[in-house]
């Protein structure tokens, strides 16, 4: 990774998020009210050299539309809807033609831009823009609170739900199906290609829902809560299944569809010499280094690179201070020659610069690739099929048969297994006499990992032995798991 000389822009101070956008072949950076757009190289993508484009962006990121192609500016309760002119076809903008609507109540949520402009409201109503008229379409009113997130459902009917979540309920518009959690929630929503997650860091849960958002399982991130980022979708692991990643102060965590911890995590993020850190923003992912692998891309608070491997190793050859500080979402462009992937990055004092990142390889996958992860602000994945290697062949593979932490030194452990077909689990704990401790019932779902946890609350120092036996449609095995317990 090295720096682009050319890439060494200034916007000015600002105390909002300027995460940079890249949308139209341009890198989209705000900074309070005024929008500008640069050119990867750095250029202006403008005829004003300082690459200011509009006033408009907002009191949020602006949003985008290819149709015009539009960029969407809310401030308060009036929308900024700006066409981008480009009469000349030599991809600068020359001018822009803003059209304004005013709802006449305050908008609390970040746009989306689907097959309309969403727009959540302080009076609880969702509001669905025609983009090219400037005008209200239709509204839903899901509730009586305000929706703080909106994220939208990729479905493979061609027609996309819209989630709405509110402070203690979620919705889905299409469906006009709900969920109560029955307690304030506050936290973020995304939406994987099966399921929907709700990371509530209220309470330090973390939610899965169908997309029609029937319950499915809640798991409860308290031990490493703190100060948690906007969650990411996508699968990490490559087992075919969709993971939900996130920071929670200088930890990461990567859960699977099961709620399960993947290998390798919580993985903790190292400032250098600082040591640990929390990152500034949402994390990204992409195969960076064409190892038909994903990595986690986070800027720190303090400015420095950290690049993780899927199983939680920190890639050293990335490590580097980019900026003084940070609190923004980078953004990674993949359209540079050679195949080559830019960083950008924006600081509070108003910096806008870009890393490029050898990478010889034409393969590099952007599952994730900057804030809410595309310019329409869907906060939803798209699953690619590429590189996909499931965890196992085998049934019942032993060498994935183990538990953490280990020794214990709290008052729980993770028993983990993997099954590639739904089983019935039963696991028997014994101390070295061989005398049984306890039993412990549950359910493998099929191709994933999975866990069960044992409370060693009452139990002495020792070595215990588990022994997890599986058995499903066609397979039945066993496998012994060495448990040391230090109290």
């Amino acid at each position: 990774i090295f720096p682009v000389s050319s890439f060494a822009r200034s916007v000015g101070a600002s105390n909002t998020d300027n995460s940079p956008q890249w949308f139209d072949n341009g890198v989209f950076v705000s900074k309070g009210d005024s929008l500008f757009v640069f050119f990867a190289d750095g250029r202006s993508k403008t005829l004003n050299g300082s690459g200011f484009l509009s006033t408009g962006a907002g009191n949020f990121l602006p949003t985008f539309d290819a149709a015009g192609p539009y960029v969407i500016g809310v401030k308060d309760s009036v929308v900024s809807i700006a066409k981008l002119i480009d009469a000349n076809a030599d991809s600068v903008y020359e001018s822009v033609t803003a059209a304004t609507l005013n709802l006449h109540k305050k908008i609390i949520a970040p746009p989306v831009v689907d097959k309309f402009l969403v727009l959540a409201a302080e009076d609880g109503t969702l509001n669905y823009v025609d983009i090219k008229t400037a005008a209200v379409a239709s509204v839903w009113k899901p509730s009586n609170e305000s929706a703080r997130m909106v994220t939208v459902v990729r479905a493979a009917s061609g027609t996309n739900p819209i989630i709405a979540l509110t402070p203690s309920a979620i919705y889905n518009d299409l469906a006009g199906s709900s969920y109560s959690f029955g307690h304030p929630v506050s936290g973020y929503a995304v939406s994987g290609s099966a399921f929907v997650a709700v990371l509530d860091t209220l309470n330090g849960d973390c939610y899965y829902f169908s997309q029609s958002l029937s319950f499915m399982r809640r798991v409860s991130i308290k031990p490493w809560l703190g100060n948690a980022s906007a969650p990411i979708v996508l699968d990490l692991d490559l087992d075919g299944s969709e993971d939900v990643v996130f920071t929670c102060g200088n930890k990461i965590i990567a859960l699977n569809t099961n709620g399960v911890m993947l290998d390798g995590f919580p993985a903790t993020l190292q400032s250098g010499s600082g040591g640990p850190m929390a990152a500034s923003a949402q994390l990204l992912a992409a195969d960076l280094n064409n190892d038909q692998q994903y990595e986690l891309v986070a800027v720190l608070e303090n400015g420095v690179l950290n690049v993780i491997s899927s199983r939680g190793k920190i890639l050293t050859e990335f490590s580097s201070a980019i900026l003084d500080a940070s609190n923004t979402t980078p953004a990674l462009l993949q359209n540079l020659a050679g195949g080559n992937l830019l960083l950008v990055c924006s600081a509070p004092s108003g910096a806008v610069k870009a890393w490029q990142i050898a990478n010889p390889g034409t393969s590099s996958l952007l599952a994730w690739p900057q804030r809410f992860r595309d310019a329409q602000h869907s906060s939803a994945s798209k699953k690619f099929q590429g590189i996909t290697a499931p965890i196992s062949s085998e049934n019942f593979p032993k060498t994935r048969a183990y538990n953490w932490p280990n020794p214990v030194y709290g008052n729980s452990t993770q028993i983990r297994f993997y099954v590639a077909r739904d089983a019935n689990v039963t696991i028997r704990i014994y101390d070295v006499a061989g005398t049984k401790v306890t039993e412990l019932y549950g359910t493998g779902v099929g191709g994933s990992d999975n866990e069960m946890t044992w409370d060693v609350t009452g139990i002495q120092t020792g070595i215990y032995l588990a022994r997890i036996e599986a058995s499903g449609s066609g397979f039945a095995d066993a496998a012994v798991v060495k448990i040391a317990v230090v109290k």
